[in-house]
C-alpha cells in the first residue's frame, strides 16, 4: 500500500554490506572443489560465473547482490537478470487465467487465454530458459501444458537454490542485525496494510522489534536474493505470515510502487439505507471502497494486494475513526480554527491539521501513522 523510500536503509547499509559481503565470500570459499564447479542445469557452464571473474569473486556482485533494488529496470548483472526472469515465471504455476482475464475486463475465450500466455512468457523469457520454451512449443494451449512449461523451468531453478543455499541463505543473518535492520528505517507502522505500529523495545540492552522481516521475493524460491537489503520489507506478522505468505504475482513491490495517488479510499452510499446522517458521519450506512486506476497494469496490482492483505475487509473495522473525521470536518469551521490560531498563538509554528485531526494533510510521508492513507484520502474528498 505505502510506496518505501529507498533511502530507509540509508544508515545500516554499510555496515550490513561488510558483514554480509564476508560471510558470504567466506561461505563460498570453504566449498570444496566440486562444489565449487556445479553445472547449471539450464546452460550447462559453471555456476560460479555468475559472480567470477578470471577465477576471483567480483566486488560488483557482491555490491549489486546486496545493496541494489530487485528489478529488471535496475539489476545489470545478466545472470541476476536471467535468474529474476527465471524464477519469477515459476510463480505462474498456479495462474488463473480466466480470473486475470476478467480484471482485465476481456473475454473469458481461448484466444485471449493463448495471448495471455504468451505474454507471460514473452516478457520472462531468457537465455537460460529459452531451450525449455521451445521444447513445450504447444504451452498456450491449456493450463496443463503451460503448468508441464513451468515445472521444468522450477526443477531446474531448484538445483540452482540448492547451489546457492550454501553460500546465500538467510539463515547467515544474526538475529541482532535483523532488528536493526527494522529498527535503523524508522519505519513505525507495517507498509502492506498502514494500520499495525512497528514498535521497537529493549530486552537487557538488545534491540528488539514487534515485526517481521518479510522477503518480498520468497527466500526459498529466490534464493539468489535471500540476503538482499531491498527483498527486506518490515512488515507486522498478521501481514506477512497470515495473507502474504510466499505470494508475490502480480504485487506491489514497496520500493518502486505504492497506491498513492492512484487508489483513494472513498465512502460508497449506494447502500438504500444510506442518508443525510450517513453523509455527515453520524451513521455508519456505507461502504469503505478503494477508487483503482484506469491503467491495467496498475489497476491488476493494486486489485492483488487489496485482496492479499484483506484491505476491503479490514478498513471495514475503521468506519468509526472515518465518522469522527468527517464529525471534526464538520465542528472545526474555518471562523474556529482562525479562534484557535488567535487565542493559542503556537499553533502557528505547527500544523492545524495535526493539531486538530492528529494527521498533517500537506505531508505526504504516510509512514508515521496507523491509518494515515485512509484519513489522508477521505479528509480529501
Amino acid at each position: 500500500m505505502i510506496q518505501l523510500n529507498e533511502r530507509v536503509y540509508e544508515r545500516v547499509k554499510a555496515e550490513y554490506y561488510e558483514q554480509i559481503s564476508r560471510i558470504i565470500r567466506s561461505k563460498y570459499e570453504s566449498l570444496s572443489s566440486d562444489e565449487q564447479n556445479v553445472l547449471n542445469p539450464f546452460t550447462n557452464d559453471k555456476m560460479k560465473n555468475m559472480f567470477l571473474i578470471d577465477d576471483e569473486i567480483d566486488s560488483s556482485f557482491f555490491e549489486e547482490l546486496i545493496l541494489s533494488k530487485i528489478s529488471l529496470e535496475k539489476l545489470s548483472n545478466k545472470y541476476f537478470i536471467n535468474y529474476l526472469k527465471s524464477a519469477y515465471l515459476t510463480t505462474f504455476k498456479g495462474f488463473k487465467v480466466d480470473v486475470y482475464l476478467v480484471r482485465l475486463g476481456k473475454k473469458t475465450d481461448s484466444r485471449n487465454r493463448y495471448k495471455i500466455r504468451k505474454e507471460i512468457v514473452e516478457i520472462y523469457n531468457n537465455n537460460w530458459i529459452s531451450s525449455i520454451i521451445d521444447k513445450h512449443e504447444q504451452y498456450y494451449l491449456n493450463a496443463e501444458n503451460f503448468k508441464e512449461l513451468i515445472n521444468e523451468i522450477e526443477n531446474n531453478l531448484d538445483k540452482v537454490n540448492l547451489w546457492l543455499s550454501k553460500f546465500i541463505d538467510y539463515k547467515f543473518l544474526d538475529a541482532k542485525l535483523r532488528h536493526k535492520i527494522i529498527s535503523s528505517t524508522g519505519i513505525s507502522v507495517c507498509p502492506y496494510c498502514n494500520r499495525q505500529y512497528i514498535s521497537k523495545y529493549e530486552v537487557e540492552g538488545s534491540e528488539k522489534t514487534t515485526a517481521d522481516l518479510d522477503h518480498f521475493y520468497p527466500k526459498k524460491k529466490f534464493q539468489l536474493f535471500s540476503l538482499s537489503i531491498y527483498n527486506f520489507i518490515p512488515a507486522c506478522q498478521i501481514c506477512n505470515q497470515r495473507f502474504k505468505k510466499t505470494k508475490i504475482n502480480n504485487l506491489l513491490y514497496p520500493f518502486e510502487e505504492g497506491f498513492n495517488d492512484y487508489a483513494r479510499f472513498f465512502r460508497d452510499f449506494t447502500r438504500l439505507e444510506s442518508n443525510y446522517l450517513t453523509l455527515i458521519g453520524l451513521d455508519e450506512h456505507y461502504d469503505l471502497n478503494i477508487s483503482l486506476p484506469t491503467d491495467i497494469g496498475k489497476r491488476v496490482k493494486i486489485q492483488n494486494n487489496i485482496e492479499v492483505f484483506k484491505i476491503k475487509e479490514l478498513y471495514e473495522n475503521n468506519k468509526r475513526d472515518v465518522n469522527l473525521l468527517i464529525n471534526r470536518k464538520y465542528i472545526y469551521s474555518d471562523e474556529y480554527i482562525s479562534m484557535l490560531q488567535e487565542k493559542f498563538g503556537f499553533l502557528e509554528n505547527v500544523s492545524i491539521d495535526e493539531f486538530l485531526y492528529g494527521y498533517d494533510f500537506g505531508d505526504d510521508d504516510n509512514l508515521d501513522r496507523p491509518l494515515s492513507k485512509l484519513i489522508h484520502d477521505i479528509y480529501g474528498n
